[in-house]
């Protein structure tokens, strides 16, 4: 009945216009692996800001576990439950658990890193820009001779342990400050299967980041599941459809956090370039086909020339969206496939501000917000490269 009421408007019993002064945000986040840390530092920065409120969040893989710790950072800092027609207002103290939650998690898994423990003897380069040793590529190759199963036969994957550290999903099942739709790719089907706030566990977000290659398939009532990043990375659609609309808000404002640039200008020649842009054409194409059709729709909407009043629910809502988008660019950092395990602190942390300066500057240029459309995927921001001061040295291994 919700998604109902909410395609219906719920004009009768909408709640009185909100404040002009906070604005709302619907969250996209794209998977990524290590470089979901990069969306941490997006969300840090967005923290940090009193009248952006973000209403709910989508995502996949990475994108899904820094949605749902965002959710529980506020849940936990006392932040209200989500209600359908109200734009939320997070406290100070809402706003800096969220962040200290992010913060516990991403470091917390550099401190369980293997290349954290080992970096001597499988990193090389920087430590804000490693790459993997020889010694790494050889026993990811030869762990790619095994299948999950049989190298992990007990199941022992410290994320699980990680995600139920740091993400309270029982509350968010009971009174979730966001409404939260996380992606798995259900493979029996070939089809996305969402998890929202009121579905949350730790096999839904183990499932959104299960790559076939390196963990076990996730089973979750009978049914199995891959990385939501092969059906939707991140989904868009529930974002414009199942989020209620917002008294006083006639805007839908979509900001996407992509860890994949859509748009490279320079054709990849080498063998690296061409691996690289082949995994990231690969993980970006659900996300295109639905931006693609959710625009197809917008444009038939416009072409009918109905006034507002008449237009129907659904042509309002895709007349109403705004579409923001922060990627890495051309960061270093994020621009080599294998650097997407690698979660070192010094790495980490490097993603971090890198995705810190992005959504300032997004901030900055954000007022008063864009009209609709004005680049691939709305108004992009990227991360901006390093400068040119040498990069901090790789501190010792541990013994």
């Amino acid at each position: 009945m919700r998604l109902l009421d909410a395609l219906r408007g719920r004009r009768s019993s909408d709640p009185s216009p909100q404040p002009p002064t906070r604005r709302p945000l619907l969250l996209a986040l794209q998977g990524g692996g290590a470089h979901g840390a990069f969306t941490w530092g997006v969300l840090d920065a967005l923290l940090e800001r009193e009248d952006l409120a973000p209403v709910a969040a989508s995502g996949a893989s990475a994108g899904a576990l820094n949605a749902a710790l965002l959710a529980s950072g506020l849940a936990a800092g006392g932040a209200p439950a989500w209600q359908p027609g109200v734009v939320p207002s997070f406290d100070a103290r809402a706003r800096e658990q969220a962040r200290e939650t992010l913060a516990a998690f991403w470091l917390g898994m550099a401190e369980a890193s293997p290349f954290e423990k080992h970096a001597a003897w499988l990193l090389r380069g920087p430590a804000d820009n490693p790459s993997l040793s020889p010694l790494a590529h050889g026993l990811m190759q030869w762990a790619a001779l095994f299948t999950p199963e049989q190298l992990d036969p007990l199941d022992l994957n410290p994320l699980r342990d990680l995600i139920a550290r740091h993400v309270d999903a029982e509350r968010l099942r009971a009174a979730s400050p966001l409404r939260l739709f996380v992606s798995a790719t259900h493979i029996a089907t070939s089809s996305m299967h969402l998890f929202t706030e009121r579905q949350m566990s730790v096999e839904a977000l183990l499932a959104s980041t299960c790559l076939p290659r390196w963990h076990r398939t996730v089973e979750i009532g009978g049914e199995a599941y891959w990385d939501g990043g092969f059906s939707a990375n991140p989904p868009l659609g529930p974002l414009v459809f199942d989020v209620p609309d917002l008294p006083g808000h006639e805007q839908r404002d979509v900001l996407m956090v992509l860890l994949s640039p859509l748009v490279r200008p320079a054709l990849p020649t080498g063998t690296r370039e061409i691996a690289l842009r082949q995994l990231e054409l690969a993980f970006a194409a659900p996300l295109v086909r639905e931006w693609q059709w959710i625009e197809h729709a917008r444009r038939e909407a416009d072409r009918s020339g109905l006034p507002a009043w008449r237009r129907s629910d659904f042509e309002r809502r895709v007349m109403a969206l705004r579409w923001h988008t922060i990627d890495t660019g051309d960061l270093p950092a994020a621009e080599r496939a294998d650097s997407k395990v690698i979660t070192t602190r010094a790495f980490v942390e490097s993603l971090r501000e890198a995705g810190r300066a992005a959504a300032q500057a997004w901030m900055s240029a954000e007022a008063p917000l864009p009209a609709p459309l004005a680049a691939p995927l709305g108004p992009t921001v990227s991360a901006p490269r390093p400068s040119s001061a040498p990069p901090p040295p790789r501190p010792p291994a541990a013994p």
